[in-house]
């Protein structure tokens, strides 16, 4: 569960959507470069890339604005050490791939339902009541 944590915290601090952190799975003809599974390719989540090599900042260009904001933006991570630490302990040797990764889906990123389905099984483990949903934090 640390990636799932590492990527709720993410959200949170910097306002992100999961499917900016995650990423999400759409159709492809499997000729694209990238992570493809079951006929779909991941894109739009965070990658090894995207971030410095000392991990100070981290650049993102936010999926739902790409069109009328095409520039990435850049985060600051010096300010939350927690987040550092995290991808300190995740990060691998290269920096490639995608950073928030499913234990339970054999290493894959999470899919939208595998998302859902963490923060399910989270919040029962929490006693916290049906009615929050991750979007609301």
């Amino acid at each position: 569960m640390e990636h799932y944590a590492l990527g709720i915290m993410i959200q949170y601090e910097f306002a992100l959507r999961a499917v900016d952190v995650r990423g999400q799975w759409l159709e492809t003809d499997e000729t694209e470069g990238g992570v493809i599974r079951n006929g779909k390719r991941r894109q739009d989540g965070l990658t090894w890339d995207r971030f410095d090599v000392g991990l100070t900042t981290m650049t993102k260009l936010i999926s739902k604005t790409r069109k009328s904001l095409p520039a990435p933006y850049e985060f600051n991570l010096t300010a939350i050490p927690e987040i550092q630490s995290q991808l300190l302990n995740i990060r691998p040797n290269g920096r490639m791939g995608p950073v928030i990764l499913a234990q339970r889906g054999g290493g894959f990123p999470y899919t939208s339902s595998g998302w859902s389905q963490s923060w399910t099984r989270l919040r029962k483990q929490e006693g916290l009541p049906n009615e929050l949903w991750m979007m609301d934090l």
